[in-house]
């Protein structure tokens, strides 16, 4: 008796449990990591760092694409 995989078991059965990790996790670390990212950045430039993180948290990448697009010029303390 022969059994057919489907698309979804063919696709899992070659990816395996690594894969799928994979491809959960670096998703992860990407948000995460541009989290921290922001609030360097925004503290950098004067501004709330924890308010452009909430604010990411909740609607990344949208409010990440809007701050490297409109950030103010970085401030030098001399």
């Amino acid at each position: 008796m022969t059994t057919s995989f489907g698309p979804l078991e063919a696709i899992m059965t070659s990816i395996g449990i690594f894969g799928i990790l994979l491809i959960l996790f670096v998703p992860f670390i990407i948000w995460l990591w541009s989290l921290f990212w922001a609030f360097g950045d925004a503290e950098a430039r004067g501004r709330s760092g924890c308010l452009l993180v909430i604010l990411c948290f909740f609607f990344w990448p949208w409010v990440l694409l809007i701050w490297v697009l409109l950030r103010p010029d970085k401030r030098n303390y001399y």
